[in-house]
């Protein structure tokens, strides 16, 4: 009986732990096939007791760890896409160890290192040497583990150094403090800025030159006026004083003062580009050659010129003698630096597109430089070179105008001028201008003759300035022609309509009160068709109007003006056989 109820127990015992059992080896075996990554394993025990409660909280946390882990993997997902394919360079390194744990791609393409190199690497070997102590302070002081932006200088593996602007985050990777960097480039921004700084510094010297010549155009008129009555009557009065009285002298010497008030008003408006200037295409060998004898002059003995004139055409669209103005403003500038002695060399030639320099539009240029071996000049001089009335010379010596008219004429030609120069090693002056193929335009003047003096010839003489038309009748009268004047064009029709005999030449201003001197010619050649015309003008900010005339006509004389400069152009247009 003993052993028949103990041999009962043993079997409803193993009965009993059997069921308990299983369900347990079934959990056990879920929950080792969830820890080898089968996530979406399920327990299938389905019993009411304390292990069918156990089961039930096993499935609801495979669940939830399934969902979890779905979330961190997309996140994961996520991160890697904002990470890899992110265009500006990324990089993770550990704090303690400085060690890259993670680079993205566009961080390889802008350092030049392979991934795996980047990954044998610390955060100081992008840096250059002389910033380490400083990034060491950084990281490792109390400021450590916050955001963190600010501009860096990095090294690329071409040893190549930039600027870049960061954006440093702590960050936890791999259970490592770390930092996650975002780098971005502003070297092209710098190179933008330094652009924006010089178009800024170009405009500021541009308003300058608008501003003087505002002021040089506003008064050019009334100045011409002024000093064509001075010439006229210091002319007058020398020609009728033999040549020993005392005055002569005196009446000399005031006639160079207004020479050279003369020469500063035509140099004040072509620096202000009022000057009328008549482009036509001009080859810039032609120019050089034909001024050779005045630039040697002007050199003197002490400097040797030198010409290095390209084989092939330069041509180019401006006004000749504007162009002659530049040559002769950089040749003086180039004596004035070598007072002691030295050489002056003249370079033209033309630019293939491949060797334009930076900032220049693409296509081909002619280049004029003018390079001399003197004093140079330090960086502030050389900096405000162009400016109005700048100079480095003595009082009385220089008016500051030779480089802001060359700036002037060849900004408006659609050119840049370009400065280099350094104290005792010389300065180089270079003129871009572009080039213009065609066959090159001749220039014409006005068939003078050998005399300049008048044969009796009537002169309709137009001009609202009274003092002007006073002194430019006695100017003809002295040299033989015949004056019938006119203080407007008003009284200028009449007096062509009017008058009994013929009227040869017509000597009109430009600007008059009423109607201009081209439409005074139009009507008074209608009642006169044989007729010559002379224009005469000082200044006007009719631009336009006054290059239709340089356009129409080769008789075109500005004030201030000579006797002899007067007597030659009249002579010129009656011995000529244009129709204007």
């Amino acid at each position: 009986m003993i052993v028949l109820t103990v041999v009962l127990a043993l079997l409803i015992a193993a009965l009993v732990a059997g069921r308990i059992s299983r369900p347990i080896i079934a959990l056990t075996a879920d929950a080792q096939a969830i820890a080898g990554g089968d996530l979406a394993r399920r327990g299938s025990v389905t019993a009411t007791s304390e292990v069918g409660t156990l089961a039930a909280a096993f499935n609801q946390m495979a669940e939830t760890v399934e969902s979890q882990t779905q979330a961190l993997t997309e996140n994961e997902r996520r991160y890697r896409l904002v990470f890899e394919a992110n265009p500006l360079p990324m990089w993770i390194w550990e704090l303690s160890t400085r060690r890259f744990l993670a680079v993205n791609d566009a961080t390889i393409e802008r350092f030049g290192y392979s991934r795996d190199e980047f990954l044998s690497m610390t955060a100081l070997d992008v840096r250059p040497p002389n910033q380490h102590s400083h990034f060491e302070e950084l990281i490792s002081g109390p400021l450590a583990r916050r955001n963190d932006t600010g501009i860096w200088t990095y090294r690329v593996k071409s040893g190549e150094t930039f600027e870049a602007e960061i954006n440093a985050s702590p960050i936890i990777w791999g259970g490592r403090n770390s930092y996650l960097v975002v780098i971005h480039d502003i070297s092209e921004r710098h190179r933008a800025e330094a652009a924006l700084a010089a178009s800024q510094a170009q405009l500021r010297q541009m308003q300058k030159i608008e501003a003087v010549g505002s002021l040089a155009a506003g008064i050019a008129h009334d100045f011409n006026n002024l000093l064509t009555a001075i010439l006229g009557s210091v002319d007058l009065a020398i020609s009728a004083l033999p040549e020993e009285h005392e005055a002569t002298d005196e009446l000399r010497h005031a006639r160079g003062s207004a020479m050279r008030a003369t020469d500063l008003t035509k140099r004040l408006l072509t620096f202000s580009r009022q000057k009328v200037s008549a482009p036509v295409l001009a080859d810039m060998r032609d120019i050089v050659r034909g001024m050779q004898p005045l630039l040697v002059r002007t050199l003197g003995e002490h400097v040797k010129l030198d010409l290095r004139l390209d084989r092939a055409a330069c041509t180019v669209r401006a006004d000749p003698s504007q162009l002659e103005q530049v040559v002769l403003n950089l040749l003086v500038n180039a004596r004035d630096a070598m007072p002691n002695g030295g050489s002056a060399v003249i370079h033209v030639n033309t630019l293939s597109p491949d060797a334009v320099p930076a900032g220049l539009a693409a296509g081909r240029w002619v280049l004029l430089a003018v390079a001399d071996n003197g004093m140079g000049m330090d960086a502030a001089t050389a900096e405000r070179a162009f400016e109005p009335f700048f100079t480095t010379k003595e009082r009385g010596k220089g008016t500051g105008l030779g480089l802001s008219m060359v700036y002037s004429i060849v900004q408006s030609a659609g050119g840049q001028v370009r400065l280099q120069s350094k104290v005792d090693e010389g300065t180089t002056l270079r003129v871009y201008l572009p080039f213009c193929a065609g066959e090159v335009t001749p220039r014409l003047t006005p068939q003078h003759g050998t005399d300049a003096v008048g044969g009796g010839e009537s002169v309709l003489l137009v001009e609202d300035d009274d003092a002007v038309r006073r002194v430019t009748s006695r100017m003809l009268e002295g040299l033989g022609f015949r004056v019938i004047a006119a203080a407007g064009p008003r009284q200028a029709l009449d007096l062509a309509r009017d008058h009994i005999g013929t009227i040869d030449v017509l000597l009109s201003d430009v600007i008059m009160p009423g109607i201009n001197g081209r439409e005074l010619a139009e009507a008074v050649r209608k009642l006169r068709p044989a007729m010559k015309v002379v224009f005469v003008s000082g200044y006007t900010d009719d631009v336009a109007l006054l290059q239709q005339l340089r356009a129409q006509t080769l008789f075109f004389l500005a004030k201030p003006f000579t006797a002899q400069a007067l007597g030659h152009m009249v002579r010129g247009a009656l011995d000529s056989s244009i129709d204007e």
